[in-house]
């Protein structure tokens, strides 16, 4: 069979296919009944490959006019859809794997006793108020620590009193100002009084509060600690509760100085 049939007779065939892609003109020098649609697993170079009759334009010339494909292209794939505006969820950060609390972890926290020797209102919070407390000179003396005990005591119930404060805490912003430290307190079970925890009579700036029965004199206190992320702190806080005489306790073992237990509390209220 000669090219001219061939070609003929794959026009023939062409010409009874579908249009499948409407507006698109025929080739200019084609038969006007030219088809641009190919049978389902064909591209125009792989349908109409090496036809060139004299009712046809050469290959070359199809695909300089884009007409036909070189290569078979891939099916577009289907858009994915797209999360709305704001719904999408931060990524989650792990959470830090909380230790079992011990006697161990507790000697990481520095309790010490203070004295606080001024107190005033925070300038930029209602609910705060600015003390400077004496922890000895053994830990630097004076520092800032800023309370929200604004609502629970005056000034001059808090100016001059003996408290317990957690001291390698890591500094904290409190609206501009900075804050070295935590001071211990416990709040009634209706959550309007709250009371300081205290350290027994004849106390000093300074003295280090331990369970009892212990001896931290050979465990070195560690790094400061972010109150919110430190092992050390996630695990022993939530354990510092009163007992039913109002003495601070860590895992139901007293806290005290050298001159007597802790004390000043609610009874079995939680100590923050």
């Amino acid at each position: 069979m000669s090219a001219h049939s061939i070609a003929k007779n794959v026009l023939d065939t062409v010409k009874a296919l579908p249009v499948a892609d409407a507006g698109v003109s025929a080739p200019k020098g084609t038969d006007a009944a030219w088809r641009p649609a190919v049978p389902i697993g064909h591209t125009h170079f792989t349908w109409y490959g090496g036809v060139d009759g004299p009712n046809t334009v050469s290959n070359v010339s199809l695909i300089q006019k884009g007409w036909i494909a070189t290569e078979t292209k891939e099916a577009p794939k289907p858009a994915q859809p797209q999360p709305k505006k704001g719904s999408s969820k931060k990524s989650e950060k792990p959470a830090v794997e909380v230790p079992e609390p011990s006697m161990d972890l507790f000697s990481s926290l520095l309790f010490i006793v203070g004295r606080i020797t001024s107190v005033k209102r925070h300038p930029n919070a209602d609910k705060l108020y600015v003390e400077t407390i004496d922890v000895g000179a053994a830990y630097g003396g004076e520092r800032t620590i800023v309370s929200g005990l604004v609502p629970y005591m005056t000034e001059d119930e808090l100016n001059g009193k003996m408290v317990i404060v957690a001291a390698n805490l890591e500094p904290h912003d409190f609206r501009g100002v900075v804050s070295e430290g935590m001071i211990l307190a416990c709040q009634s079970e209706d959550g309007k009084s709250v009371k300081l925890i205290e350290p027994a009579a004849g106390a000093q700036p300074g003295d280090r509060v331990i369970p009892a029965g212990q001896d931290f004199s050979g465990k070195p206190v560690g790094e400061k600690l972010n109150m919110r992320k430190a092992p050390e702190c996630l695990a022993c806080f939530p354990h510092l509760k009163t007992n039913a005489n109002g003495e601070a306790t860590f895992m139901s073992v007293v806290l005290t100085t050298s001159t007597g237990p802790l004390t000043g509390g609610f009874p079995n209220a939680q100590i923050r």
